[in-house]
């Protein structure tokens, strides 16, 4: 690694484990909003993004060759010491508990913190809210709260007030690119300049009703250039400083004539397209106030040309090529950069050939020199691609740092062909984030409209479809239909209490063309987004805002389901011991569940261990996956045909729904206690796929793929010493190719063992840099809730034996 790599890597890894940050964001346009609060919301917002632009102190990192920083929207604050907060926070608990008769919260009130990266405005550091929350719960506990209770509450209450200026923020409402890939393709073909002259030229002869349009547009690129310039003023004074070494001033003038060239002038080198599309994305995070959640999408392809050229002209080696890359991966993984950032490489261009190309190479050894969490690294692969490509990820994989992931071409382009896309546009998806699909530019945003629980349904068709007949918890609405509402004792087979449990599944997505609906009016009437709107394809042309219609495609709209493996487990042991065996009655179950197994052991461990399960290649276990994930998916995709603004699509990965979902759901017919986590993302039951890697791989592709649309997410445990070696090697890459072959749709891998995982939570200074695969992104493990850590010991760790 270069040297000045390394110490910028050293740099950022300490920041994100050391220090709270506050965002400057809401002190400098809170005053704005305030200022101009009887100009339209559009306007409002324009001038709120010019103050950001002007106004955010411009870092330059130490050893950076790429120019800019989030560092300086995010100055360092003192906070309290540890056992100061601590006391605080025996406050904020006891409190609650006082007021909990009263207040009618308990342990079925979920939480949404269940790592370091999703506490945007956190005023306390991370481990040291673990700490506290596992101390305090064991002082809690015997006065009769829950772990969750005593994380809800401290979660919710170590956070920065930003006052008037947060408030009159929050009411415009302020809503910033997110879950998009800000069309970098554009931004590199025309440069700022270019998009400027697009918004001239738009504007000239435009209608009355478009004037404030254009207006808004060309103040929001006007304010983008000046940035730039003045980010390499900046470098330049920087430069003729005399705290700095002769090699660091000229390395700063380097980098603040890249950014006058591309302030305004179409990039013409590798390194001015970084420079262009960095500087772009770190404007989305700063007028974000928590970030923006972006996607460099097809990496790979827009930045080709540029490298191509310049080696052909002899103007970069592919080790500084390496250096300017190394430097993007990095700065993707400073403190307050938004979870989760991801990167998509190689599948086929839009005329069907092969993308794999230089590229794609480098970002995998970037990926292998930094072994860092981001960005979130997918390699798509399709009939054609090549073997070295197969070779590299595997050796990059098996390193066990969580990245890549992989996806088949083979699977999502004819699907969202088959939603409604183009076949030239289906060929230029990407995941957003995590696994999310979406198409590169032309989409505006990710935006969920529907959930539901699979494990959660099962105490819904137990109690009849009546919640208030159960204990057992779950968040969807109690039933308003009494033709849903059903006697359990006239489920005499267990085909009449799957039809029952399916109709449960569609009762509860029974509104998703209205929240749908509901969105788009959210959308058209309260969102606007000067800045993204800028570069989404089709905006500057219609005159509309990227939330209202500009763009070429309506946002996706996912529908998500948790619990399938838990689900599919528990209607596996029902099938057995209710109607097959006939050891148990549906009532007698129910009250087992109500009771969370409390003196039931034996009933636990029988409907523990005696069943089929999901990730076995069981057949019987298997059919039953099927016919509700067809269920699933056959109710979202119906959603279509209703008439809505872009697509209703599968969305099958947990993020972190296994976890808060599992926290609040009660007892399950796989002997899960209530409170523990669910089955994350289309993966098995944890611990119980127990006959291996490519048993668990047949089973995830009898489902029927053709339905998957939007997110899916596979997490495969293995024994790195399975991976050892040339043999090892070959094993892996035979598992990948195997899987893809047999039209599997995504697959992604933990490589750290049992042991190493439970050394880590109980000696966490130790492990700081250990990096886990947790449900369709990697992270830090030390980042994670204490339920997220034991969630991932849980899983199955097995071997490769090469009979892929």
């Amino acid at each position: 690694m270069d040297v000045r790599l390394k110490r910028l890597y050293d740099q950022i890894e300490y920041e994100q484990h050391h220090g709270v940050y506050r965002t400057a964001f809401y002190d400098i346009v809170g005053p704005v909003l305030r200022e101009h609060k009887d100009k339209s919301v559009l306007m409002r917002r324009t001038l709120g993004f010019k103050a950001l632009m002007e106004q955010y102190d411009l870092a330059i990192r130490e050893d950076e060759v790429l120019l800019g920083t989030l560092k300086g929207c995010y100055p360092k604050v003192e906070v309290p010491d540890y056992q100061t907060r601590k006391e605080e926070a025996r406050g904020v608990v006891q409190k609650y508990l006082d007021e909990k008769p009263a207040s009618g919260k308990g342990d079925d009130t979920g939480r949404g913190l269940i790592y370091g990266r999703m506490h945007e405005t956190g005023n306390i550091q991370f481990n040291e809210l673990q700490q506290i929350i596992s101390e305090l719960y064991d002082e809690f506990a015997p006065k009769g709260l829950t772990r969750l209770e005593v994380a809800r509450e401290l979660e919710t209450y170590f956070t920065f007030d930003f006052g008037e200026d947060g408030r009159v923020a929050a009411d415009l409402p302020w809503e910033a690119t997110n879950h998009n890939d800000l069309n970098a393709p554009k931004i590199v073909r025309l440069g700022l300049g270019g998009i400027r002259d697009e918004v001239l030229r738009y504007q000239e002869g435009c209608t009355p009703d478009k004037t404030e349009f254009y207006e808004a547009e060309l103040i929001t690129i006007d304010a983008v250039i000046g940035f730039f310039k003045r980010y390499a003023k900046v470098a330049r004074e920087m430069a003729s400083s005399d705290a700095v070494s002769a090699q660091r001033s000229r390395e700063l003038l380097e980098m603040a004539q890249v950014t006058e060239k591309v302030s305004y002038d179409r990039p013409e080198t590798f390194r001015q397209a970084l420079q262009l599309v960095w500087l772009m994305y770190l404007i989305s995070n700063i007028q974000s106030p928590i970030g923006s959640c972006n996607s460099y999408a097809r990496f790979d392809q827009y930045m080709y040309p540029f490298y191509k050229a310049d080696r052909e002209a002899g103007r970069i080696t592919e080790d500084e090529a390496l250096l300017y890359i190394g430097n993007l991966f990095c700065k993707i993984n400073e403190p307050k950069m938004r979870s989760v950032v991801s990167l998509v490489i190689g599948g086929q261009t839009p005329e069907g050939k092969d993308a794999a190309n230089e590229v794609t190479r480098l970002c995998l050894l970037a990926t292998q020199m930094l072994k860092q969490p981001y960005p979130n690294l997918t390699v798509r692969f399709f009939k054609d691609s090549p073997e070295w490509l197969y070779e590299l990820v595997a050796e990059t994989v098996k390193m066990g740092i969580g990245n890549p992931m992989v996806v088949n071409d083979e699977v999502y382009v004819p699907n969202l062909v088959e939603l409604g896309y183009p076949l030239v546009d289906a060929r230029d998806y990407y995941n957003m984030g995590c696994v999310e699909n979406m198409i590169m530019g032309r989409t505006p945003i990710w935006l969920g409209v529907n959930q539901t629980d699979f494990s959660g349904l099962i105490s819904r068709t137990l109690s009849g479809g009546k919640l208030g007949d159960s204990k057992a918890y779950t968040y969807m609405a109690p039933l308003d239909d009494e033709k849903l509402l059903v006697d359990i004792d006239t489920l005499d087979t267990f085909d009449k209490f799957l039809q029952a449990y399916e109709d449960q599944m569609r009762f509860s997505l029974r509104d998703t063309k209205a929240k749908c609906d509901l969105q788009d009016k959210m959308l058209f009437e309260k969102w606007c987004d000067p800045f993204g709107t800028l570069v989404m394809e089709g905006c500057l042309e219609k005159g509309k805002d990227m939330y209202k219609g500009g763009c070429k495609f309506g946002p996706m709209k996912p529908v998500k389901a948790v619990g399938l493996g838990t689900a599919v487990d528990s209607l596996a042991a029902i099938k057995k011991y209710v109607y097959d065996e006939k050891k148990l009655t549906l009532r007698q179950l129910a009250d087992i569940l109500d009771a969370n197994f409390e003196g039931y052991p034996n009933e636990r461990a029988m409907l523990s261990n005696g069943a089929p399960c999901y990730g076995n290649d069981d057949p019987e276990a298997d059919a039953i996956a099927q016919s509700i994930f067809k269920c699933f998916c056959d109710t979202v995709h119906s959603v279509n045909k209703q008439g809505i603004y872009g697509y209703a699509c599968v969305s099958l990965f947990s993020f972190i729904g296994h976890i808060t979902v599992g926290e609040v759901v009660g007892a399950t017919p796989n002997g899960r206690l209530k409170g523990m986590p669910v089955s994350d993302g289309m993966g098995p039951s944890q611990g119980k796929d127990v006959c291996g890697p490519t048993r668990l791989l047949r089973s995830a592709i009898s489902l029927d793929n053709s339905n998957v649309s939007g997110a899916y997410a596979l997490n495969v445990k293995l024994n790195p010493a399975s991976v050892r070696g040339k043999t090892g090697l070959q094993n892996l890459k035979a598992l990948i190719k195997s899987y893809l072959r047999n039209n599997g749709v995504q697959l992604q891998f933990n490589f750290v063992d049992t042991k190493t995982l439970e050394a880590a939570k109980r000696e966490p200074e130790k492990y700081q840099n250990l990096i886990v695969r947790v449900a369709g992104y990697c992270e830090y493990f030390n980042n994670l809730d204490e339920k997220m850590q034991d969630e991932i010991i849980s899983r199955t760790a097995h071997e490769i034996d090469g009979t892929a």
